[in-house]
């Protein structure tokens, strides 16, 4: 009914702007879709949050992410089989066994963008995509890209990605506009056709959960109770009044919502309804509308009218039926708009866009690991010692106001670790307190001081996109709050105490550092003669500025 109307009236060529109201986004979804395949060159347009895989375009699509990621993926591959993509796999001589491979190197290659993009244009190729499939296929495109800069080139990630990414269509003046009739609140439209009215029970709470009763002057809560069941609830006279102050409640939301949804049409409003069961008793939207418009709640005839050929019943109308036509169409171009065509082999094309590296300081430790040893218990339970040592230390502010066994205390009441690895972990920090050195080290400089803790920060250096934390950064800045200078401090809990050792730890973290030195400058516009770089090992109480 709602498509036969639009395609009568042809509100778009006329210029009238035209709304769909709905109760939910999910009734909007299912309209915009059933309106898209029915209305043919109306752009139809929902206005609320909604997933891109509503589309055969996008199935298909994602299907070639799926067999890359799992050649053995029967459904996929059947699915790719039975899509307009056979032809070209037969053309160019893919099948299940070659392609996987082919497909996961275009996606190491070129990212997922690149790769939407060409499919989508294979696909195009050997079965001409309608106005919808095109829509979809450019907001897929716009996810890959938003992938592309994140996340990488698995297969797996990308697909989970795309279940969660909606998109918000926003609104178009030349464009159907479905929308649920509490986002029309405040607008106005030539033409409003109201679809969803049969919903429930107008005059019975859906659903009473839990109950606060109040003393009627002031408010106050008196009591609170989850309610059984309404069967129940009404056989007891105090939950049966509070069962019937959630239906007038119920009732006058509802009342409210048809109000708002009867008010946005400036020139044409359209209530389309069903005929309900003849042993129907509750009371609708819809029900309610027939019993103050046609005089009964279930009326059986009324005037007959024809819409695009179908034969409905007019319950009730006023006005001029077809006052539309007086509107006239729309002065059309001469030339008709043309879809630009992308020039030849463009989507053959490496992709532009620049892809940054992504890099954690971390990564740049100088030095060999054995990938066995970090299997190994006693390398496991120091890597452990060194997570417990930055959650102590982070809780430290300047060493003459530090109170050790108060952040022993509360850390100890969160934690789980085996106890074990505590016993060593808290030995190391209260040994590390007690040091002279580490004392300094962590003293409150004179003047205008910020101190960073464990601040995690993201940032691009040449073409790299870094992302780490600071373990702690102690900023000065001067009267108005520009930084002069900064030290940045990076605890190592290192259970090394020879000077061999201690220089060779040196030599390994100091890349790590610079890049933290590097970054800081860069977000505090200092330059790097300004930024002291210290390495605080916390085993051997030693501290080490790097130069």
């Amino acid at each position: 009914m709602v498509a036969h109307l639009l395609n009568e009236i042809d509100p778009l060529n006329r210029g009238l702007s035209v709304a769909v109201l709905v109760r939910t986004n999910d009734s909007g979804k299912k309209i915009v879709n059933f309106l898209r395949s029915e209305c043919g060159g109306m752009n139809v347009i929902h206005e609320g949050r909604a997933a891109i895989k509503d589309n055969p375009v996008v199935s298909v699509l994602l299907s070639l992410v799926k067999f890359a990621a799992h050649p053995g993926d029967t459904f996929a591959w059947r699915h790719l089989e039975m899509s307009p993509l056979r032809s070209y796999f037969e053309k160019e001589k893919k099948n299940r066994n070659n392609l996987p491979i082919a497909l996961l190197r275009e996606i190491q290659m070129s990212g997922f963008q690149s790769f939407i993009r060409r499919w989508g244009a294979r696909l195009d190729a050997v079965q001409a995509l309608d106005d919808f499939g095109h829509n979809r296929l450019n907001d897929l495109i716009n996810a890959a890209v938003e992938f592309d800069e994140n996340d990488g080139c698995d297969c797996n990630d990308f697909l989970r990605f795309i279940d969660k990414h909606e998109i918000h269509e926003l609104a178009a003046e030349n464009a159907v506009r479905v929308m649920t009739i509490h986002q029309s609140k405040g607008l106005g439209f030539d033409i409003v056709i109201l679809p969803d009215l049969q919903g429930e029970n107008m005059t019975k709470a859906s659903q009473i959960d839990l109950v606060v009763a109040r003393e009627p002057r002031t408010a106050h809560p008196l009591w609170a109770l989850k309610m059984p069941r309404r069967v129940i609830a009404e056989s007891d006279p105090v939950l049966d009044a509070q069962v019937r102050a959630s239906d007038d409640t119920e009732c006058f939301d509802a009342l409210c919502l048809l109000y708002v949804a009867l008010t946005r049409a400036r020139q044409g409003l359209y209530m389309v309804t069903g005929f309900p069961g003849k042993s129907a008793t509750v009371i609708t939207t819809a029900a309610l509308l027939k019993l103050q418009l046609a005089g009964d709640m279930k009326p059986a005839d009324g005037p007959h009218v024809t819409i695009k050929g179908e034969e409905l019943i007019c319950l009730y109308e006023t006005g001029e039926r077809d006052w539309y036509t007086k509107v006239p169409e729309k002065v059309q171009a001469a030339e008709l708009v043309r879809r630009s065509e992308l020039p030849e082999g463009f989507v053959e094309r490496p992709s532009r866009r620049r892809r940054l590296l992504g890099v954690s300081p971390s990564m740049l430790e100088e030095g060999e690991i054995r990938a066995d040893s970090l299997f190994v218990i006693a390398v496991r339970d120091s890597l452990d010692v060194g997570t417990v040592i930055h959650e102590l230390f982070e809780k430290v502010s300047w060493s003459d106001e530090v109170n050790g066994e108060k952040i022993i205390q509360e850390w100890q009441a969160t934690s789980s670790i085996a106890e074990e690895i505590k016993q060593r972990a808290i030995g190391q920090f209260r040994n590390a307190l007690a040091s002279t050195d580490i004392q300094r080290a962590l003293s409150r400089p004179d003047g205008n001081i910020e101190l960073w803790r464990e601040k995690h920060f993201d940032i691009v250096l040449d073409n790299q996109w870094i992302t780490g934390v600071f373990d702690r950064v102690v900023i000065m800045r001067d009267s108005d709050g520009k930084p002069l200078k900064a030290t940045v401090v990076d605890f190592k809990s290192n259970e090394i105490m020879d000077d061999t050792g201690l220089a060779n730890s040196v030599k390994r973290y100091s890349p790590q550092l610079a890049l933290y030195g590097k970054a800081l400058s860069r977000m505090l516009q200092l330059d790097s003669s300004q930024v002291t770089l210290r390495l605080l090992f916390t085993y051997p109480c030693r501290v080490f500025d790097l130069v």
